[in-house]
């Protein structure tokens, strides 16, 4: 295979092999004039119910703890940038349906904090997020305008509202992680916020996306902080944390929960013809090899090969799809590349020495698509708010698949990773660990 690109669409995105070996510890470090809408308010009502799919009760152990703030706070970038990217770009009705998935995940966000702080906790959260968020829709508001002066306003006041922020988690976490730790982390998420959309309305769309592979990780970094920090004052036993298969859970919910957020802007990037889709789809491909990479790492480079081809194959149907004219052709296109899910459930059952069974993976490997597939269709007749349901679920959908891959595999593979990936690159944080 040849040097990752993705043409223009619906040409076939080739991925990279690796030529030399991942660590999955990069992986984490790294990550690697409309009028605008107002910021969300955290959600209520209809809202809130119509994510209660998602909802949970409270973490009873570290390990779910972590799991659940990976989750909410990955999500939170990429509900972020999108919805700074939909602001610039001036696409209003799309921008409302971004924003009402950032009240969502701040809901959720909001309950988890009352969970394990308490009521007063949970308000002085609220008050912190709400005004980041504020913060930030004022920012996407002033690239739209392309007014430099409240540009610059508004990243002076995004410093205060990270301070704020921070002093909130430490509230939550009792003191455990130190203030300027927690301060730092909080500076280093707005710069990325703030950078990102920057890029993006600039044209830099491959620094945009790099910055939001970066955010995303260092959201990891700081979930798991937190989620220590959080299991200090509760007394819970954090051993578990470091366990191989949760240490390789945390890698594939990094890598797969990114591929689902990528894609998902990569096939409306695909749909609309827009002009980051060159970026998007190379961001794609990164996120392609860095799994490959990942299978190496455990099964061996003929492992990472059949993985890569069968991935690539799942991703070129896809982009296909999204390319596609108008609906007649989408259902032309939507068998092309389902023959991944039983081929890729065949590959996985065989590695986990069948703890998963080929049927399950293959029944979630399709839901899998059937997520993408389906939120673009709702995108193309522009019903929105369904079109972010359905990635919404596809997305928490990755870390349920991620457990029970990383549960299979086990602790004697998972431990030919490299340890310590989430406390890397965490921008003021990694000394927690």
């Amino acid at each position: 295979m040849t040097e990752n690109s993705l043409p223009t669409p619906p040409a076939r995105p080739t991925a990279v092999r690796c030529t030399v070996g991942l660590l999955l510890t990069g992986v984490l470090a790294t990550g690697c004039g409309t009028a605008t809408r107002g910021a969300p308010a955290a959600s209520s009502g209809a809202a809130h119910a119509a994510h209660a799919a998602q909802q949970q009760a409270a973490p009873a152990d570290a390990v779910q703890l972590r799991s659940t703030l990976e989750r909410l706070l990955g999500a939170h970038v990429l509900l972020a940038d999108e919805f700074v990217r939909t602001a610039v770009t001036g696409q209003t009705e799309q921008n409302a349906a971004v924003g009402d998935s950032v009240a969502r995940n701040q809901t959720e966000l909001v309950e988890l904090v009352t969970a394990q702080g308490g009521a007063a906790a949970g308000q002085q959260f609220q008050a912190a997020w709400q005004h980041h968020v504020d913060v930030l829709a004022a920012y996407a508001a002033a690239l739209q305008s392309k007014d430099t002066a409240a540009q610059a306003a508004t990243r002076a006041q995004y410093v205060a509202a990270e301070q704020q922020l921070a002093q909130s988690f430490s509230t939550v976490v009792g003191g455990t992680v130190p203030l300027p730790a927690l301060q730092q982390a909080g500076t280093v998420h707005g710069e990325h916020l703030l950078d990102q959309g920057e890029a993006f309305a600039g044209g830099g769309y491959d620094t945009a996306y790099s910055i939001q592979r970066a955010a995303f990780g260092h959201m990891l970094t700081a979930a798991d902080v937190l989620a220590r920090g959080v299991a200090d004052v509760k007394d819970l036993p954090t051993a578990e944390l470091d366990a191989p298969r949760r240490s390789l859970q945390t890698a594939l919910s990094s890598l797969l929960a990114q591929h689902m957020g990528l894609m998902v802007q990569a096939m409306r990037a695909a749909h609309d013809g827009s002009p980051d889709f060159p970026a998007a789809g190379r961001a794609v491909n990164l996120n392609t090899t860095e799994l490959a990479g990942a299978i190496r790492t455990l099964y061996g480079e003929d492992a990472s090969r059949q993985f890569l081809d069968i991935w690539a194959s799942h991703v070129e149907a896809l982009i296909a799809y999204a390319s596609a004219e108008d609906e007649a052709e989408r259902e032309q296109r939507r068998e092309t590349g389902t023959d991944y899910a039983p081929q890729l459930a065949r590959f996985l059952a065989t590695a986990t020495e069948e703890r998963l069974p080929a049927i399950d993976l293959a029944a979630a490997l399709t839901e899998h698509d059937d997520h993408l597939r389906d939120s673009l269709d709702a995108y193309a007749q522009a019903d929105y708010e369904q079109s972010q349901a359905l990635a919404e679920r596809g997305y928490a959908h990755m870390f349920e698949l991620s457990q029970g891959l990383a549960t299979a595999v086990g602790d004697a593979v998972a431990a030919k990773l490299p340890q310590g990936g989430p406390a890397t690159g965490g921008g003021g944080l990694a000394s927690r660990h």
